[in-house]
């Protein structure tokens, strides 16, 4: 009785080399970390931006410097 990893492999052997690449890559996000999986596999965002959201973005491009602190950042969140 075969093995599952060679029953794979018999199928493999079978398709053209566009699908096996499609099979490997497929193979690949299997076998990656669960929650990198879970990131690249997830759907996209489709809710509609906020115009505060816009005008978080456009201020944060404008000025990438963080709005807050490191120590006031350490404190808010009880590391100091």
């Amino acid at each position: 009785m075969a093995t599952t990893l060679e029953k794979l492999a018999s199928i493999a052997a079978t398709l053209p080399d566009t699908e096996q690449l499609a099979l490997l890559r497929i193979a690949e996000t299997m076998a990656m970390h669960p929650a990198l999986r879970a990131a690249l596999t997830a759907p996209s965002d489709d809710e509609p931006m906020t115009e505060e959201e816009r005008r978080a973005i456009s201020q944060a491009i404008a000025d990438p410097r963080p709005s807050i602190d490191h120590v006031e950042l350490l404190r808010e969140f009880g590391v100091l």
